[in-house]
């Protein structure tokens, strides 16, 4: 029976590892229809620390933002942005939102602290399909951050850590299936097979 519980235990320490956690999550729904759809993105933070993020974009076929969170502004970089200079990817992102475009407001007022989600961040495209997956990047301040997933302005020198990724689309609720659960059914098998041989074992010797 140790056995069969290992089994059953090392399925479960592959879900978990299935589910860690970018220091950036970002996500999207689509809906709409074809050539017409709108993509809502949410951001999740957990970069940790006092590191909140104000400053967000994505890369589009088009630069048609229809959609913001409250307190972020759309139109403070007509022209797209790029991080290469400051180490990260030459992607052009077309899409950008940031909490305060002047000095006139406080930044802190709607910044994404560590453990928030904020959705809203929509985007008109021309697609007529929706993408598999979009770029992204995040940009936060107040603290150093010397962790993984960082790709610009990182470590002791900056207080504003850059990050990029890959979006994906939000699973459905109540759809099933999550990516860890073929790998938790094979260990829920192999529990099954350990049970039957141990009875005919017993059936055996008996």
């Amino acid at each position: 029976m140790k056995l069969a519980s290992a089994i059953v235990g090392l399925a479960l320490l592959g879900t978990l590892s299935v589910a860690h956690a970018s220091a950036v999550d970002v996500t999207y729904t689509v809906s709409g229809s074809a050539g017409n759809l709108v993509y809502d993105f949410s951001v999740t933070n957990n970069i940790g620390g006092a590191n909140d993020i104000y400053l967000f974009g994505v890369r589009l076929n088009a630069d048609n933002r229809v959609g913001s969170p409250v307190g972020w502004d759309p139109n403070a970089f007509p022209g797209g942005l790029n991080w290469f200079n400051k180490g990260g990817s030459a992607t052009n992102y077309n899409n950008n939102w940031i909490t305060c475009s002047t000095a006139a407001c406080p930044i802190v007022n709607h910044v994404i602290e560590t453990g928030e989600t904020l959705s809203g961040f929509k985007v008109l495209d021309s697609g007529l399909t929706a993408l598999a997956n979009v770029s992204f990047f995040a940009v936060a301040f107040g603290d150093v951050y010397s962790g993984p997933d960082c790709s610009f302005q990182c470590l002791a020198q900056f207080l504003n850590p850059g990050f990029e990724g890959l979006a994906t689309e939000a699973a459905v609720s109540g759809t099933p299936l999550p990516g860890a659960l073929p790998l938790f059914a094979s260990g829920l098998a192999a529990f099954g097979a350990v049970v039957r041989w141990r009875r005919r074992r017993a059936t055996t010797a008996a």
